[in-house]
Formats: C-alpha cells, structure tokens, sequence
C-alpha cells in the first residue's frame, strides 16, 4: 500500500506503507507498521500494542553492574524516569516500543546527551552534558544508584526482574502522564 505523501528527508511522494499483526513477548498481539521511501531509503517503524491492561508503575534500585543486564520493555505509552540523574522520558508523536536492558536504555540517554554536546550553547551547558555522561557511566559500573521506574497508563510496558516492584497507578497518577501518538478508544458510545 502507499501513502499519498512527502517524505520527511527528500520530500519523495509516495512512501511505501506495510503493516502486520505479530505476538511478542512481553507485548502480546501488537500490530507493526512500516513506512518507507524508496528514494533515499528513509524508513520508520513502530509496534503498537492492541491490548490495554491495568495502568501500572515498575520501579527497581539500580546498584549494580549487573543492573544492567535487566529487562526493560517500554511501550511507546511509557514514562521512563530516572530521578536522581534528572532524566524523564515522555511518549510523544515519535515514541517507540522497545525491549531492552538497564544499560540499554542508558545507552539511548547518552546518545541524546553525545547530540546535546555537539551543540552546547557554551561551556556551562557543555560541562553539565560532560557530568551527565560521566555519572551514567558511573551507574553502570554500580558507583553510583540510581531509581529507574516506568508508568505506563496502558500497561504494556515492565522492568523484569525479583528487585523490581510493581504497583497499580492511581487514576490522578495516569491523568498526569502522556500517552503518546494517539489512543484508539473501543468503548464508543458507553460501556
């Protein structure tokens, strides 16, 4: 199928789009969609999850290198915090599904931090990017301890692991948070 539209990087009209229902662990029955150029070979794919369950927050002390080998499945509905480090990953309209470990997803915030770096305004902004960096790292080899928690108001996303703890969210607590892209509601009309 195509989609009667520009390309975000050549402009190319059509992009190529495809879509199909998989069953992935931690997920369930997701549906993936694709959307590609097949001038200069752009390409953007999500997994949207079909499924909705009890709104939940998981949350683990990480205080050790072997933290980071934990399994960490974060929708594209997820909230992921860090506090203690400042770090807050909101869904917005180009929020991916991902399932990851500890260090995989502080692997996504440096690569964010490396950017920010490259385009420091001065060498204030420059020299907290650098401490940031730093203090990840020090996390990851267990100097450091740090609380990762994910809020998911749809449930789809988890921290697998014993030292993890799992909670419902409040209905004030799933009214604070974004959902990402869009939210399809099978409730028309009551019920």
């Amino acid at each position: 199928m195509t989609l009667d539209m520009n390309c975000p990087v050549c402009s190319n009209k059509p992009l190529d789009y495809r879509t199909n229902v998989l069953e992935l662990p931690y997920f369930g029955e997701t549906l993936q969609v694709t959307i590609s150029c097949g001038k200069c070979d752009y390409r953007y794919t999500d997994i949207m999850i079909t499924q909705q369950k009890e709104p939940m927050r998981y949350e683990m002390i990480v205080d050790s290198p072997d933290d980071m080998s934990v399994r960490v499945v974060r929708s594209t509905s997820g909230t992921v915090r860090i506090p203690e480090l400042g770090i807050l990953i909101e869904p917005g309209p180009m929020s991916e599904s991902f399932v990851s470990n500890v260090e995989g997803v502080l692997e996504r915030v440096k690569k964010v931090l490396v950017q920010l770096e490259r385009d420091a305004a001065g060498e204030e902004e420059l020299g907290a990017i650098r401490d940031m960096l730093s203090r990840i790292d020090a996390v990851k080899e267990g100097c450091e301890k740090v609380t990762l928690s994910i809020d998911d108001p749809f449930g789809n996303s988890a921290v697998i692991s014993d030292k993890a703890s799992k909670r419902t969210l409040s209905e004030e607590e799933v009214s604070r948070l974004k959902t990402g892209m869009f939210v399809i509601d099978l409730h028309v009309g009551g019920a």
